[in-house]
This record gives structure tokens, C-alpha cells and sequence, in this order.
């Protein structure tokens, strides 16, 4: 993901050439030619961990914890 966007910056706001880059970077130039042609990189997104066994008294716990009894 890196990669990609390094790659899309040195070409669309610094203008290297694509040969440049690719020596740069030690990727194929058919490589960067093909980075380049994407419309947008990837998207990863984070799954949404679930709570853990406690997860039904964190409420309590917290409570619990303000008042200091723990």
C-alpha cells in the first residue's frame, strides 16, 4: 500500500519519469505502468474487534473503578 502511493507522488506531483522510478523502487517498469493505471489504491479497512468474555461488564468495571472499590 506504501508502494503504490509512493509511486503515484514521485510520478503525479514530482513528475519522475516512470523508468526513474522503477530503478528506485527495483520494481518492473510494467509494474509501476500498472500502479499507476489503477484509479485508486486499495482500500483496507480494520475489522471491528469483538469484546472479549468481559465484554457484558465493562459498564460495571468501570464503575467500579471510578468509585475506587477495586
Amino acid at each position: 500500500m506504501k508502494t503504490i502511493l509512493k509511486i503515484r507522488r514521485l510520478y503525479f506531483k514530482e513528475g519522475v519519469y516512470q523508468h526513474k522510478i522503477a530503478r528506485k523502487l527495483q520494481l518492473n517498469h510494467r509494474t509501476i505502468e500498472k500502479y499507476l493505471n489503477t484509479i485508486s489504491p486499495a482500500t483496507y479497512y480494520q475489522k471491528k474487534q469483538n469484546h472479549s468474555k468481559f465484554g457484558e461488564f465493562i459498564p460495571f468495571l468501570h464503575t467500579l473503578l471510578s468509585q475506587k472499590l477495586i
